[in-house]
């Protein structure tokens, strides 16, 4: 009895395809569908982070620089703590000084989500001096400046990001190397004009946040709204510590630290809403230890109106300047990205007039 193959015509199969090549074309066609092209496969944060030497062209400017200062550099590598990974980086060193340089794709640094890879080789640079670059970027997202003070209190790593604006002015002799890397020990230990103001007399300016937990993003370093990241982006580099609630640990006496914090500020920024107001801990115990502070100490209290409230109900609001004024709240005027950044700048710069009050007064 004849097979169902010798029932079709002979031009049916011939001159085209085989049976047999026909199914592999078809199974090739099914996996190349399944499979993603390489374009659209997202890069590992992680494995942009093994070899981060500076390239050979910023190597060489940097290199001419640190020449005049005695200083060499050289690649280096290290392994990770818990596992076999060997990071590559370049090491800027001469007698007593070592400078680790670490060079970074720009688009792990302006997303928060991979900075947890960058958090990663925190044990492989503990105790180290460590300033990041990335070409053609002059800030990095601001879960970075987050990043950079746990380095800092958790593992003593002074790392700081450098701007790429600053790298292009070494370029042109208009910086400094020990300014352009933040490290005075570049200029024979001598203070750089304009690198940081003068702290106030026993440590830096000491910012209390307080606030409701109902009004968290505005203390949110990875929400776009956040007061609180836009202010430490700069202000961290110019002697300002923030403490807030968020900084409390397992184990903490929460009121006692809450109270400790208030204690030793010199100013209070209070973000002020209806649920901040119904709040019996931020009214009676915060904004009470807010008043003696002021009366005692001279703590600056610096009122924030986040959203529509009865703050005229409040007799230390009413006497007290705020922003932002003539009745406006951050959430009914300044909706837009770029009207609340006016206004945030606005508040930046008013910290920083503080600042040098207190400063001022401190020297006296």
């Amino acid at each position: 009895m004849a097979n169902g193959l010798d029932q079709v015509p002979p031009k049916a199969i011939r001159p085209g395809k085989q049976p047999e090549q026909v199914r592999r074309s078809v199974t090739a066609d099914v996996i190349n569908r399944f499979t993603p092209s390489p374009e659209s496969v997202a890069p590992d944060p992680r494995k942009a982070l093994i070899d981060m030497r500076l390239d050979p062209e910023l190597r060489k400017v940097l290199a001419t620089a640190l020449l005049r200062s005695g200083v060499a550099l050289a690649d280096t590598s290290v392994k990770d703590r818990y596992g076999p990974m060997e990071r590559r980086y370049t090491l800027a060193s001469a007698a007593g000084l070592e400078v680790i340089l670490l060079q970074i794709p720009s688009w792990v640094l302006k997303d928060g989500n991979a900075l947890g890879s960058i958090d990663e080789t925190r044990y492989a640079f503990r105790g180290k001096t460590v300033r990041v670059l990335s070409r053609d970027l002059d800030a990095p997202s601001a879960g970075f400046n987050t990043l950079r003070k746990d380095w800092l209190e958790r593992e003593q790593i002074d790392l700081q990001f450098v701007p790429w604006s600053h790298v292009l002015e070494l370029l042109d002799d208009r910086q400094a190397l020990a300014q352009v890397l933040a490290v005075e020990a570049l200029d024979g230990g001598r203070a750089m004009p304009g690198n940081t103001p003068p702290k106030a007399a026993g440590g830096d300016i000491r910012v209390f946040v307080s606030y409701s937990h109902r009004d968290s993003v505005y203390v949110d370093d990875k929400d776009e709204r956040s007061l609180l990241a836009y202010l430490k982006g700069t202000l961290e580099r110019e002697g300002f510590s923030f403490w807030w609630d968020q900084r409390l640990t397992a184990g903490d006496l929460w009121d006692d630290v809450i109270k400790d914090n208030i204690q030793t500020a010199n100013v209070a920024l209070v973000l002020v809403s209806q649920p901040f107001l119904n709040s019996k801990y931020c009214t009676e115990e915060e904004v009470k230890a807010f008043l003696a502070g002021r009366k005692a100490s001279g703590l600056v209290i610096f009122p924030v109106i986040v959203s529509p409230c009865d703050w005229e109900s409040h007799e230390w609001l009413k006497t007290t300047q705020f922003e932002p004024r003539e009745g406006r709240t951050i959430e009914a005027d300044y909706r837009d990205r770029g009207s609340r950044d006016t206004l945030y700048l606005a508040i930046l710069r008013q910290l920083r007039q503080i600042s040098q009050r207190i400063r001022e007064g401190a020297k006296r």
